[in-house]
């Protein structure tokens, strides 16, 4: 579709592009050098996130640095399961 140059679209009428492989390499960044916690949410938020899960992985990582706890590969895999969020079975293999 064109739209006249004088049209101005709203986030929520464009579909933002994604990449899987973009979120996972986000996701293991922080889990493996949780430091970079601090930049990485000043410039993504929760929803930017295509998948769900991913999104929930991360809101997770972001309620743990805002508690002033060490992200933690375990410790987030434990807080997903104590609240429902991770499946065992498909979650075990991602």
């Amino acid at each position: 579709m064109i739209m006249p140059s004088n049209t101005i679209l709203s986030l929520d009428e464009i579909t933002m592009p994604s990449s899987v492989e973009a979120e996972q390499a986000v996701l293991g960044s922080v889990l493996m050098k949780p430091e970079v916690i601090s930049q990485v949410i000043t410039m993504l938020r929760p929803e930017y996130f295509y998948l769900p899960q991913h999104r929930e992985i991360f809101s997770l990582m972001v309620e743990i640095d805002s508690r002033n706890e060490t992200i933690d590969p375990l410790v987030v895999l434990e807080r997903l399961k104590a609240s429902g969020r991770y499946d065992e079975a498909s979650g075990k293999n991602y």
